[in-house]
């Protein structure tokens, strides 16, 4: 097993964890977390435009759960060995697109479940 087998474990781990918490309602991201999953669902991953995305993240992002699981440097390691389409990512894009669906909802003026 090398360093992107166990930097895909620690993304799967912290993607599945917060996906839990966020659908049993025990997470509830910050509007800003939101905004930043919506502006990361939209972009195409590589490891340098996700590190300055992260990098550039506002106050309003800034010691939330989602940017701790983005920025502990597993999930920039795995977009060096593989593609951003690659299912290694499955989870993590499964819950960035979860919360971008949620700050959609929220601007459209329909909370729906998003919080």
């Amino acid at each position: 097993m090398g360093p992107a087998d166990l930097a895909w474990r620690v993304v799967e781990r912290d993607a599945m964890t917060l996906l839990a918490a966020y659908e049993e309602r025990c997470w509830f991201p910050r509007q800003g977390e939101l905004e930043f999953a919506a502006g990361l669902a939209r972009m195409t991953w590589s490891e340098e435009l996700v590190r300055e995305t992260v990098r550039d993240a506002d106050n309003m992002v800034l010691g939330g759960n989602l940017l701790r699981a983005l920025e502990g440097g597993s999930l920039y390691l795995l977009l060096r060995h593989v593609a951003p389409s690659d299912p290694a990512l499955h989870s993590l894009r499964h819950l960035i697109d979860g919360l971008a669906t949620a700050a959609e909802q929220l601007a459209g003026g329909d909370p729906g479940d998003a919080a």
